[in-house]
């Protein structure tokens, strides 16, 4: 038994205008920019995150030749928080490499938004779609969801799948590709959901060949073991009461990103390593646990107090004392927020 593309593509674009979904990001016409941006952000994090900060990243900066000319720091320091901060750098870069080479326009063609730092196949045919109404097969997680479901698909969909790009554009036909990827979206957002899908106000549920087992597709593919590691932070304050700094390496987790200093992260125990200040540090009962996408990081705190050299260059080349009452206004990522919220917390 098949699905027609026809009845499905019917039903879902009548409910998605009956549905009218608004999002900060969504204008009549789009700004090509904010669908940028939109989709960059929603890589990888979840939408209500994303639905929270889109504002402020975009009156920060509001434009392309903004954002390019906008320092590397800055834009990170109003990253912070969404994660997966290579986005952010590659975000920059971006806007500089429009600016410099497309006159500061987004390009409507998927070559050339493809061709763009940290536009990949889906967010370039997404951006062509949404931004440019171009035809195109933008398929994400919402996507193959709701294809899985739908045809009952028993094994794991692959980005290139050809049966689902096949019916995506089948579906696509006659209509706006725009409001037809648009259409997809919401609906597994609102109705086709990962967990809990709302299967009883589906438009769909007679066409759903899969509704019985809605819940247990799509099936996931194996998932590589995670990685436990561990670390120390150094927290150090001066007769002043701040806190020493520093900037991450450009390259790896948390790249370019303020931190409170840490050792290597190893698979077995944290060891003191070099480029820490030889001070005699003390344990602390302060321990936290954080997640990232395949690894989970365990770190002990370690403090030292009364260090009154202003200059720490001989440690890093860009560090500094900070005054962390304020420190919302640093742009540090949630695993330092961490380590800073549980040593305030503790005095």
């Amino acid at each position: 038994m098949t699905v027609s593309t026809h009845q499905f593509s019917t039903k879902l674009l009548t409910w998605y205008h009956r549905q009218d979904r608004s999002l900060p990001w969504r204008h009549d016409p789009p700004d090509p920019y904010q669908v940028w941006i939109s989709e960059i952000m929603l890589q990888q994090t979840t939408f209500s995150t994303v639905q929270n900060r889109f504002s402020a990243f975009i009156a920060v900066f509001p434009t392309i030749t903004a954002l390019a000319k906008a320092s590397q720091t800055e834009v990170l320091r109003h990253w912070a928080g969404l994660g997966y901060y290579a986005r952010a750098r590659n975000l920059h870069y971006c806007a500089q490499v429009i600016v410099d080479k497309h006159h500061g326009v987004l390009p409507q063609s998927i070559p050339e938004l493809r061709a763009l730092p940290g536009i990949g196949a889906y967010t370039a045919a997404a951006i062509a779609a949404i931004a440019y109404d171009v035809t195109s097969v933008a398929t994400d997680s919402n996507v193959k969801r709701i294809y899985a479901r739908l045809v009952r698909n028993l094994l794991p969909i692959q980005d290139n799948n050809p049966d689902l790009h096949t019916f995506f554009l089948a579906s696509q036909h006659g209509h706006s590709p725009r409001e037809h990827l648009q259409a997809w979206l919401d609906f597994g957002e609102i109705l086709c959901r990962s967990r809990h899908p709302k299967c009883a106000d589906c438009p769909v549920q007679k066409l759903c060949l899969g509704r019985d087992i809605a819940v247990q597709l799509p099936i996931k593919p194996t998932k590589k073991p995670r990685r436990q590691l561990y670390a120390y932070a150094y927290w150090l304050e001066n007769a002043d009461g701040a806190v020493w700094l520093r900037r991450r390496p450009p390259r790896g987790l948390l790249a370019g990103m303020l931190e409170v200093p840490t050792s290597h992260w190893q698979e077995n125990a944290p060891s003191h390593t070099e480029g820490i200040p030889q001070l005699r540090w003390q344990a602390t009962n302060q321990q936290i646990q954080h997640r990232f996408t395949h690894i989970d990081l365990t770190v002990h705190i370690l403090r030292a107090r009364g260090f009154n050299d202003t200059d720490l260059a001989q440690y890093s080349s860009e560090s500094a004392w900070y005054r962390l009452n304020s420190h919302a206004e640093l742009g540090l990522p949630t695993l330092m927020k961490k380590i800073v919220g549980a040593m305030l917390s503790a005095k």
